[in-house]
């Protein structure tokens, strides 16, 4: 064989183990989806306040879980990430009033699991000369949920139209 066929052929099986692995992460976290029936309990404020552009929304939700219908999640709250791109719908109006119930499919990214004190970027006690406002707003009618500060919030994604009142 000449040199220019051992690259290529090289070359094929480096992709081949990368595309297979990625293959394999995903089939792994895509084990793990879940579909669920919930509330919306809290949002990031902040993000919302940073968002400059109408090219692309980004939302994070913290989701009580009423009722699993797929997957085995077992966490009573989750955080979720929606991002819409373009000419994607952002989220459905009343989506922020936690009397609503809403079935959500959700894929699992394990990569953004975190506490709700970590989301939240609050520390037990701030600088008297600092000025703090929290990440996470609760929604109308939610305000006495108590989602736990240091329990670990497994991470999903919302995509576009994987939402629907209950």
């Amino acid at each position: 064989m000449n040199i220019k066929k051992i690259k290529a052929w090289a070359i094929v099986g480096i992709l081949a183990c990368a595309m297979s692995s990625a293959v394999y992460a995903r089939w792994v976290d895509g084990k793990k989806d879940l579909r669920i029936v919930g509330r919306v309990v809290a949002y990031d404020q902040l993000i919302s306040l940073m968002q400059i552009t109408t090219s692309s929304l980004m939302e994070v939700l913290i989701v009580r879980v009423d009722k699993r219908i797929q997957g085995v999640e077992k966490s009573p709250y989750v955080q979720v990430k929606f991002r819409a791109l373009g000419d994607d719908k952002g989220l459905p109006p009343g989506v922020f009033d936690s009397k609503k119930r809403w079935r959500f499919t959700l894929v699992r990214d394990s990569t953004c699991d975190a506490s709700f004190r970590t989301l939240q970027n609050t520390t037990d006690k701030p600088d008297e000369n600092e000025i703090s406002l929290p990440h996470f707003k609760p929604t109308t009618g939610s305000e006495l949920d108590a989602i736990p500060l240091d329990k670990m919030l497994p991470c999903y994604l919302l995509q576009p139209g994987s939402l629907r009142p209950e």
